[in-house]
């Protein structure tokens, strides 16, 4: 009993700590420039550095593309369609590659006062992106600032607060640990298939907006035994997986505390988890502008994160067995066109003999020379199990 443990445990410290390489995780920009030609805003007005957001972008972000005037503008190609082509060079101690991760084409437009709509098709290319929709939803809106409700149905991200805006966190290339390939939360290669909650689902979301509190409850039907999180029904069971979001935002440069916590009721038992999942999780950000403000972009801003993360597995072979991670993050930005990062993560298993303390540590540049192309590199030391890897990006953007 005590040997099946152990297995069962180190297979799902595996899903939980392993790391994959940058380029499994490589994939277009999440940034839409369509909003920039539709209002005459730059880039950085919405974008510390793409695709993270500034409380004024995830503001216009909630209300469903909207400013707070909720003036209506005629729809047009250009004002509501963006693309994106990402390029991108790893280099790791053991394989060196070379691809075009894919092309991302987007429709993102808010319909009359209430309304708004996004779809996004990711075209995937040898070596790169997978090919398929993402972002597949409609929204309705009561208004769109102060206090309003809000309904969106269709394909929508899981978790995606103000703290994690932006492919989960990321400036560069790979996703933060918390949510990428050592975090509990995201699907990893190991022996015993795929796990993860931090991709998009089929299902339904109701928010609420009151001032700076943004809130949101999600049913959703949750997600494969091979952790891929498409449309689905399990044994005729449909939105059976719950997700309850929270952030604050203090003040108008960033500084903000958010929560979420996921219910997932899926049997995945070819991994060795019977029915019942859970994830809870706390992280904060502190911003601070240096320097002028012009037109509500600072010439340096300086932001720190972090995170706790908790969660739950129900496993075949015994008891429940938790998880622990957390993430601590350091970014300076320049105009909100070149960014610098650093961050160290961990995560553990509690209560299994054996499963070590998994670290890693992420350096990060990014730099936005003209609105149409983004530039990134970063590295990536892993501890327990040791590895490292180097990556650039050149991202094309419409």
């Amino acid at each position: 009993m005590n040997s099946r443990m152990n297995r069962v445990g180190t297979g799902i410290a595996a899903l939980l700590l392993s790391a994959a390489t940058l380029t499994l995780g490589a994939k277009p920009s999440n940034a839409f420039p369509m909003f920039a030609r539709k209002f005459h805003f730059q880039c950085a007005r919405c974008h510390t550095m793409v695709p993270r957001l500034t409380p004024f972008g995830y503001a216009f972000l909630r209300a469903g593309f909207r400013l707070p005037s909720n003036q209506v503008k005629p729809i047009t190609f250009s004002n509501s369609v963006a693309m994106s082509i990402v390029s991108l060079t790893a280099q790791s101690r053991t394989s060196p590659n070379i691809s075009i991760a894919g092309m991302d084409t987007a429709l993102a437009t808010s319909l009359g006062k209430n309304f708004a709509v996004h779809v996004r098709y990711t075209t995937g290319f040898k070596g790169g992106s997978q090919s398929g929709f993402s972002d597949l939803w409609a929204q309705y809106n009561t208004g769109a600032r102060g206090t309003y409700w809000t309904a969106r149905i269709g394909q929508i991200p899981v978790v995606d607060g103000f703290n994690l805006m932006g492919d989960h966190r990321t400036i560069a290339i790979a996703d933060a640990q918390l949510y990428g390939s050592l975090g509990p939360l995201n699907n990893v290669n190991s022996a015993l298939g795929d796990f993860g909650i931090g991709g998009y689902e089929t299902g339904v979301q109701a928010g609420y907006v009151t001032g700076p509190l943004y809130t949101r409850l999600s049913w959703l039907y949750g997600v494969k035994q091979d952790g891929s999180t498409q449309d689905i029904t399990y044994n005729g069971k449909a939105f059976h997986d719950v997700v309850l979001q929270s952030e604050y935002l203090i003040g108008n440069q960033g500084t903000s505390i958010g929560a979420m916590y996921y219910n997932g009721r899926r049997e995945l038992s070819t991994i060795g988890i019977e029915d019942n999942f859970y994830r809870a999780g706390l992280f904060g950000t502190y911003d601070r502008f240096l320097g002028k403000v012009r037109r509500g972009i600072p010439t340096w801003q300086l932001e720190l994160n972090g995170g706790l993360l908790y969660g739950v597995d129900d496993v075949a072979a015994g008891k429940p067995v938790a998880s622990y991670a957390t993430i601590i993050e350091g970014d300076l930005y320049f105009n909100h066109k070149t960014a610098f990062m650093v961050r160290y993560d961990s995560a553990r298993m509690a209560g299994i003999t054996g499963i070590p303390v998994t670290g890693q540590y992420t350096f990060s540049l990014a730099n936005r020379p003209a609105q149409n192309l983004i530039l990134n590199a970063e590295y990536i030391k892993v501890n327990n199990p040791g590895s490292d890897s180097l990556t650039g990006m050149v991202t094309f953007l419409y």
